[in-house]
Order: structure tokens, then C-alpha cells, then sequence
């Protein structure tokens, strides 16, 4: 089988598809005979975090003063001198900084400035959605700390290129905390489920508007959408609010621009400075059923490794549509690349080599809500998958 298929999967996909804004993967070639090709994930539609690298600026002299303990045997501490000490708030996990930063090697050249854009950046610190040392270091900051830092290549970008940055490189920051934002949550109904995990995925109904009354989106007549708790989606004020949330609650969530898209907007969609509501209902935990065939404790891939399967896909009836195995022939992918549909990425990604399972894959994990190659619309699909190897 194959079939290249675009699910409404996950929040940004609403709203910044196809903006010039946002750095979405690469799509791999599809494999021939391959169980299909993966909808849109949250890495596709995410805005780019760190933007284009810059120019060159001088670096103030660094001291030696621990932010903090150094923690992994032999990794140095990140170190900071105070160019300003502020008298806010110290801002902590889990809440949205608001942060200007000039960034720079350690023999002054400067590889990406917010100050240069006059666009300062927002993140949710302690979401691991910047690098490691930022994390920490903006959780210790006050509103209007201005530090200079020196982050060791283990808590940046570890020991490999990432774009203009050599493997194993020690970074210094010039960072200044503006101010701490959240989302105002307006709780219209409160649902009587447990709290969702991060990483599970959930169906909800969607309305996003932007503050001056422009809808964006709105699946209440339509299939629900799907949404990773604790992913990132695309408008951060979103994700802070939905990683709250549990089955059966509906919220209204303000999102203040800075949390969203900023002063520079998604034209032509959304202006500059723009505010969005989110009309969220959450309703049911949705995820793969699994049964284990043959356990194994061997290697478990990596995304960006071929893995080699056998598998024998059937609807829930128990008919067969596809067999590797009657066809005598492994079927390999790389995964993550989304060369296949979701629900295999997600599976194989947590096997093992030698490992055997029956999974029940949903309809939204799958070929979506349009029928596709001889598989009805929104149908449950039955794979039997053994990992072979990994290369």
C-alpha cells in the first residue's frame, strides 16, 4: 500500500500551514508497498526556534559564578556575570518567559541576536523546548535580570553541528527576562476525568479566533482534532493551558500575542500583535492498544534509523489487506520521517529488535477520515509487527 494523506492532527496545522514562518521537516520519499505516509506532526508546523544566524559583536568578559551544580560527572557549570540585577519575580518552570538574547561563540562571534530582529523571544521554560542550559538558567532569573552566561557545549547543542554551530561548542548568552506572561483561562464546564499524561494524545473540539473576531478554525461541526499533551502545537499560550486540562473540560484560553504570534503575526492570516482564543473541549484519551506476542530486551531505534519489519496488517474483523510476510520480504522505513502512517512511527519507536506485537492502530493514527487504496474511511487498522533490525 501506499497513499499520501494530510489528517487534521494537531493545532498549528489550523493555523500556520504553509507560513514561510515555520520550519517544517523535510518529507522523506515514500517507500514502495509501505503502510502509507504520516499526516502532519507537531514538528512540521512548530515556528522556528532559534532564527537565522547573524553577525559579529564583542563578548563582555565572563566570571566565574555558578548558576548551578554542575550536575553529570564532568560536566563544567554554566557560569554568569550580572549586568543588571532585577527586582521582579523569579520566574521558575512552567511559566512563559519573555526573554532578549544576543548569542555568541566564546571568541565573540555572534551567531543569533533577538535584539538584532527587535523581536525578543517566548518560551515555556522548562518544557524542553530550548536547549538545556537555557532552561535552567532563565528558571533562576528575576524580571528584569539582565545576565551574561557561558553554557557548556553538554547543556547547548551537545556533541553535534546544529546548523551553524560546531558539535561540542560552549555558547555565551547575553539574556535579559522582560516579563513572565500566561494564558487567562476562563473553565466553562469541568470534566470529571483524570489528568492526562504528557505525551498521550487526546481528541478535542477546536475554535481558535483572533482577538478582533476573525475565526481561524473550528472543528465543531467536523471531526474532532487531535492534540499531544505536552507538545508543542504551534501557539505556546496553548500548549501552557491544554497540559491542565483532563477529559471532559472545556476552556476558553486567551492568549496574549506574545504568547502566540507575536509582533510579527502570520500574514496574511493573522496581523502583528494579534491576540487568539482558544475554544477548547476535551474529549477522550485516544492512543494505540497493545499486545505484547514476544518480548525482547534488544535495541530499540532511534528516529533517523532504518528499521527492517514483518508485519501483517487486518482490519479488526480479522481481514487481511497487507502481508509482508506472504510476500516473503522485510519492509524497512526510516523512522520518524514520516514514511509511514503515525501509528506505526509511534509503535515502532518504543520496540525492541526481536520483539513481535499486535497493535490496534485508531482511525486517526492511521488513513485518516478518507478512504485510501482499499481501506475505508476512519477505519481501525490490526497490525502484527516484528522488529527484525535496526541499520
Amino acid at each position: 500500500m501506499s497513499a499520501r494523506i494530510r489528517s487534521l492532527i494537531v493545532l498549528a496545522a489550523f493555523v500556520v500551514a504553509g507560513s514561510a514562518a515555520c520550519a517544517p521537516q523535510q518529507e522523506g520519499e515514500t517507500p514502495a508497498d509501505s503502510p502509507g505516509t504520516a499526516p502532519e506532526t507537531v514538528a512540521d508546523q512548530v515556528p522556528a526556534l532559534r532564527p537565522a544566524l547573524a553577525a559579529e559583536i564583542a563578548v563582555p568578559e565572563i566570571t566565574s559564578e555558578a548558576v548551578d551544580e554542575g550536575e553529570g560527572e564532568g560536566v563544567p557549570e554554566i557560569t554568569k556575570e550580572v549586568v543588571a540585577e532585577g527586582k521582579g519575580d523569579v520566574c521558575g518552570e512552567g511559566r512563559a518567559a519573555v526573554v532578549h538574547y544576543v548569542g555568541t561563540f566564546k571568541d565573540g562571534k555572534k551567531f543569533d541576536s533577538s535584539r538584532d530582529r527587535d523581536d525578543p523571544f517566548v518560551f515555556e521554560v522548562g518544557a524542553g523546548s530550548v536547549i538545556e542550559g537555557w532552561d535552567e538558567v532563565v528558571a533562576k532569573m528575576r524580571v528584569g535580570d539582565r545576565w551574561t552566561v557561558v553554557i557548556p557545549w553538554q547543556k547547548a547543542y551537545g556533541d553535534k553541528q546544529n546548523r551553524d554551530i560546531p558539535a561540542k561548542s560552549d555558547l555565551v548568552f547575553d539574556m535579559e527576562l522582560l516579563e513572565i506572561v500566561e494564558p487567562a483561562v476562563e473553565k466553562l464546564v469541568e470534566g470529571k476525568g483524570d489528568a492526562l499524561d504528557s505525551g498521550s494524545y487526546v481528541s478535542a473540539h477546536i475554535t481558535l479566533t483572533t482577538s478582533d473576531g476573525k475565526e481561524l478554525t473550528n472543528t465543531r461541526n467536523s471531526d474532532p482534532g487531535i492534540l499531544e499533551i505536552g507538545g508543542r502545537m504551534g501557539i505556546t499560550g496553548v500548549d501552557m493551558a491544554v497540559k491542565r486540562m483532563k477529559v471532559g473540560d472545556h476552556w476558553k484560553i486567551t492568549v496574549p500575542s506574545s504568547l502566540a504570534f507575536g509582533k510579527r503575526g502570520r500574514p496574511p492570516r493573522i496581523g502583528p500583535n494579534v491576540s487568539i482564543v482558544a475554544d477548547i473541549k476535551i474529549i477522550a484519551t485516544i492512543g494505540l492498544d497493545v499486545e505484547i506476542l514476544k518480548a525482547s530486551d534488544g535495541a530499540m531505534p532511534k528516529p533517523g534509523q532504518t528499521v527492517k519489519v514483518h508485519y501483517v496488517g487486518t482490519f479488526k474483523d480479522g481481514t487481511e489487506f497487507d502481508s509482508s510476510r506472504k510476500k516473503g520480504t522485510p519492509f524497512q522505513f526510516m523512522l520518524g520521517a514520516r514514511q509511514v502512517i503515525p501509528g506505526w512511527d509511534m509503535m515502532l519507536a518504543k520496540m525492541h529488535v526481536g520483539e513481535r506485537v499486535k497493535v490496534t492502530i485508531p482511525w486517526q493514527f492511521a488513513y485518516g477520515a478518507q478512504a485510501s487504496n482499499g481501506i475505508p474511511a476512519k477505519s481501525d487498522l490490526v497490525f502484527d509487527i516484528e522488529l527484525l533490525g535496526i541499520e
